[in-house]
């Protein structure tokens, strides 16, 4: 949920879009006020904006940021995709722009799909920084529900309750990320939609060793999630069984690239729209 204000006029070269010009029947509201979002798609992703709330007469439009072309190696170029009430489905990795625009104030809302499973309040991670916190008993993912499927290969259930944290890359590059506990537990890694897109995963094995470590991950710009997930050694048949008390666990996240900033943008920010050359950059 957001407010356009009248302060929210829209940037100057949203206004030389032809096809954002034609949408309002070729005259453009004055003055033209808008909010715009950036989000990360996973290559060949569908994307699926809706808007349950708008104010009178506005409209949405989606733009993509494209990288590292022949023709602007070293930046990024806009391109224009079509109105947000359109299903693109089969996209290209990166990031995208919706830009809501129109001549009222108001409220408006702005979902886009399909949905992390996750919980939306997850632990901002920040390279170099420890987190410390106890796993709980309450399970929400596991094997046996799937959510591990693309990335996990090993015996255990993880019917445990979970921990769940996110960061962010700027740059690609590698990462490392390692978890400590003396109870067995699984450090899940994901791109862009926490919950359904596991690429990584370690384990550890107590009493042996307690460390579960990804090293020298190497990672594209975007949005990442971790799932630190709790084995139990039960069945999803047998959870009635006693369970364990907690026990704390030490998680750390380290980008090289960022030692002394922290990489915590979120994935859903308000930003401007530079010129048709190059895609905003994050502030």
């Amino acid at each position: 949920m957001g407010t356009i204000a009248l302060t929210d006029e829209a940037p100057p070269l949203v206004k030389t879009v032809p096809q954002i010009v034609a949408a309002f029947n070729g005259a453009l509201p004055n003055p033209l006020l808008s909010k715009i979002y950036v989000f990360d798609n996973e290559d060949g992703g569908d994307i699926n904006i809706q808007f349950p709330i708008l104010p009178s007469g506005a409209k949405g439009f989606v733009f993509r940021c494209d990288c590292g072309t022949m023709n602007n190696p070293d930046g990024c170029d806009q391109i224009y995709l079509g109105p947000a009430d359109m299903m693109y489905t089969n996209m290209p990795a990166g990031f995208y722009y919706i830009a809501i625009l129109g001549g009222n104030t108001g409220d408006f809302g702005i979902t886009v799909f399909p949905t992390s499973i996750c919980p939306t309040s997850t632990g901002t991670l920040e390279s170099g920084i420890p987190v410390n916190d106890v796993l709980g008993q309450n399970s929400s993912m596991s094997v046996a529900n799937g959510d591990y499927e693309l990335c996990y290969n090993g015996v255990r259930s993880y019917e445990g309750g979970e921990s769940f944290h996110n960061f962010r890359i700027d740059y690609p590059t590698g990462v490392n990320i390692e978890a400590n506990s003396p109870e067995p537990i699984g450090l899940f890694l994901f791109s862009y939609l926490c919950g359904r897109t596991c690429i990584a995963y370690a384990e550890n094995n107590p009493p042996e060793s307690d460390t579960a470590a990804l090293l020298n991950i190497q990672l594209p710009i975007g949005e990442y999630f971790i799932v630190l997930d709790r084995d139990l050694g039960l069945s999803p048949q047998n959870r009635s069984e006693t369970l364990p008390p907690d026990n704390p666990f030490t998680l750390s996240y380290n980008n090289p690239a960022v030692d002394t900033t922290p990489s915590d943008l979120p994935i859903l920010s308000t930003y401007n729209l530079g010129n048709a050359a190059s895609c905003p950059v994050d502030t």
